[in-house]
């Protein structure tokens, strides 16, 4: 759940100092062709991130992201060079841009002044970590366009040094701290337009400085990077700094470790020397995947025995495996492993996003405990704590992950076989799966609950889940009994029965828009921002306007290939997104740690490449932006049609079709909320709110034509 609002800090003036001694070396494109390039993965993503300035006022994916890997992937296979490509897996080596959020204020208030160049230079500033939570779908694009790819176990450094040593790949593009790792040939630069490539040779480096690689590693340790701070012996009147005096510590005293013991000052030694010892040890016996898949230290012939106090506990060889296969993501593992989840402030701050994360606290306790149950006692009892913006993250709340889950999900096997599966497509005159949700509820528990072929008795003994769908299926019971959609006798609740009548295109967009109405923030009401600019002209909308941009956000829209948004943002639709996007994510998690929970306790019998088909299955994969509530805003209050409203939004490809869906949600979202007032499970203000939504809906609706 956490945003990692976060810069790395490369190797201190080691770019500098190898260009003025030419060791950056440059030659045609010529000398790359047939190989094998390994790709470091985030470096190239950050690299290739499009100008889009606006996008920290939309959210969402970027919608020009995809436009440069596809040109630089063809690129490549003009030049016969096939890249392999790796991201860092339960590892972050990024720390906090505390600027951030300032210079979001700004540039939000220099918008409203209708300044909007110098906006969208200072929203493109704050957007530089943003390419790193689209991992995963640069994976799935990787993948869709057969380029091999994975994630490391830990940071991509370590495997593509790996990769370099044994021959996987003849060179690696990526930054300089991979020739720490020992990359025997970094690629800076490729210029497929000039026919050139920029690059280092490692063993040029160590032959020139007459530097052993240990030597080496202890130089950059020194200069500082990510890992390691500089060391402040190196600090001439404590700010300049020199990456030959650094070379020159190591090679006087032959050891960085005794370089720092040599030093007089006291202060220095131990205030730096364990940063340094553990620095040294990450990077020497960091965890590697092999190519049979097993996981193991680099060195591991001379690896510490408590490296784990430097890495993290050795996890099971299970959850190495979906890492690397981008099966799931990696953040709720990497808090389990840190103990700590950092609250970063949103895009927009809000009273109503505060609360939301303090309600989500359950959710987050649970999901972790998915995967934390089905591991050994350490990390079942690892206590983790969770910290926030607002308060400098100076106080912490404790997650009670090892807090007993249902009995269902603990329990051995598949609780939905392929049997139910089977017969409930046979009913529905399908040939396949597709929506999972909609024939979990409106079928198989529904026509099985009352028998005990659904059964939670103790002592059950399920067969094992051995099909794609089965696993499917049974991540999906058990999100939806984690939610109460599901109670653990499968009885349907309230809330679960609103689910039964989805129409089938809609189920994720439904049930996010319930969970919203869950927590009380489906509503006609601003939200009550922090820092609010002084010069934004407050509207005065209808409730019912609002309560439409609130709800039918979550539909996405379709955009002109290539096409950067050029449109009217808006403070308050960007305020309740990120409210949106704080309950699509925590979902996501949920879905991917049921998965890797019911892997982890054994019950799943699949071949490997089966893993990667059902997690590409799973739902809230990606959220849209706030185009839609941005269009239909226009739409209600201006009552601008189609034609007109597709010229104040040249980058959306098809406004007419949208606002159809537009419509349909909106009918479903309509029969749940009815379905609920009978219920008496809605607010009567609430009602009212969304009542007259409804009227200002259908007196638009003449504008779309036919």
């Amino acid at each position: 759940n956490t945003q990692h609002t976060t810069l790395s800090m490369p190797v201190r003036k080691l770019f500098e100092f190898l260009a003025e001694q030419g060791l950056i070396q440059r030659c045609s494109l010529k000398e790359l062709e047939h190989t094998r390039l390994g790709v470091e993965g985030g470096w190239w993503v950050r690299r290739m991130s499009p100008e889009e300035p606006k996008y920290p006022a939309m959210s969402g994916e970027p919608m020009t992201m995809l436009a440069p890997l596809k040109h630089e992937l063809q690129s490549f296979a003009q030049h016969n060079i096939k890249p392999l490509v790796v991201f860092d897996g339960f590892f972050t080596k990024d720390r906090r841009d505390d600027s951030r959020a300032g210079k979001l204020n700004m540039a939000w208030e220099l918008h409203y002044k209708g300044r909007g160049a110098e906006a969208d230079a200072l929203f493109k500033q704050t957007d530089r970590f943003i390419s790193q939570q689209f991992i995963p779908n640069v994976m799935k694009y990787l993948n869709e366009s057969g380029v091999d790819n994975l994630r490391a176990p830990y940071t991509c450094w370590a495997q593509l040094g790996h990769f370099s040593s044994t021959g996987l790949v003849n060179a690696v593009l990526g930054d300089l701290e991979l020739l720490i790792f020992g990359v025997s040939r970094v690629v800076l630069n490729i210029d497929f337009e000039k026919d050139m490539v920029e690059w280092v040779d490692y063993n040029a480096i160590l032959h020139r400085f007459a530097l052993t690689p240990d030597q080496f590693l202890d130089t950059c340790l020194l200069a500082g990077f990510t890992l390691c701070t500089t060391y402040p012996g190196l600090l001439q009147d404590g700010v300049h700094f020199s990456f030959k005096r650094a070379i020159d510590m190591v090679r006087e005293h032959r050891s960085g470790h005794a370089a720092i013991l040599y030093q007089h000052s006291l202060q220095h030694r131990r205030s730096y020397m364990d940063t340094f010892l553990r620095a040294r040890a990450l990077v020497k016996h960091h965890i590697i995947m092999l190519p049979n898949g097993a996981c193991e230290p680099l060195h591991k012939e001379t690896c510490p025995s408590d490296i784990h106090n430097v890495i993290s506990n050795r996890l099971p060889n299970e959850l190495y495996f979906l890492i690397s296969q981008g099966v799931i993501s990696p953040q709720v593992v990497i808090s389990l492993i840190s103990g700590t989840i950092q609250d970063q402030a949103p895009f927009v701050d809000s009273v109503e996003y505060r609360q939301l994360i303090l309600e989500l606290t359950e959710l987050r306790a649970k999901t972790i405990g998915l995967i934390s149950t089905a591991m050994n006692q350490m990390f079942k009892t690892k206590i983790v704590s969770a910290s926030k913006w607002f308060d400098n993250f100076s106080s912490e709340t404790s997650l009670s992950h090892w807090s007993t889950l249902p009995r269902s999900i603990l329990q051995r096997g598949a609780r939905v076989t392929q049997k139910m599966i089977s017969t409930e497509l046979e009913k529905q005159k399908q040939a396949a799966v597709s929506l999972p949700l909609v024939m979990l509820m409106q079928g198989i528990v529904s026509s099985t609950s009352s028998t005990s072929e659904l059964s939670s008795s103790a002592g059950a003994d399920y067969p094992m889940i051995a099909t794609p769908d089965e696993l499917l299926f049974n991540i999906y019971y058990q999100a939806l009994v984690m939610k109460e959609y599901l109670l653990t006798d499968n009885t349907v609740t309230v809330i679960g029965k609103v689910l039964e009548g989805v129409k089938p295109r809609f189920q994720e967009e439904c049930m996010l828009v319930l969970e919203l109405t869950k927590l009380a923030h489906i509503t006609g009401n601003r939200m009550t921002t922090f820092g609010t600019p002084p010069s934004m002209a407050v509207e005065a909308l209808p409730k019912g306007v609002i309560l439409l941009t609130r709800v039918l956000s979550v539909l996405g829209m379709k955009f002109v290939p290539g096409a950067k948004w050029t449109g009217p943002v808006d403070w308050d639709i960007q305020a309740f997104h990120e409210l949106t996007q704080g309950v699509h994510r925590s979902l996501r998690n949920l879905f991917e740690m049921a998965l890797a929970g019911l892997v982890l306790r054994r019950r799943t019998a699949l071949e490997p490449h089966e893993y990667g088909l059902v997690g590409s299955r799973l739902p809230f994969f990606q959220l849209p932006n706030t185009a839609m509530a941005l269009v239909l805003k226009a739409f209600l209050v201006e009552g601008l049609t189609p034609a007109q409203l597709q010229k104040r939004f040249p980058e959306c490809a098809d406004i007419a079709g949208d606002l159809h869906n537009a419509y349909e949600l909106w009918a479903e979202v309509m029969r749940m909320m009815t379905f609920l007032k009978d219920y008496d499970s809605i607010q009567p203000e609430l009602l009212a709110v969304i009542e007259n939504a409804n009227s200002l809906m259908a007196a638009k609706r003449s504008l779309l034509g036919k």
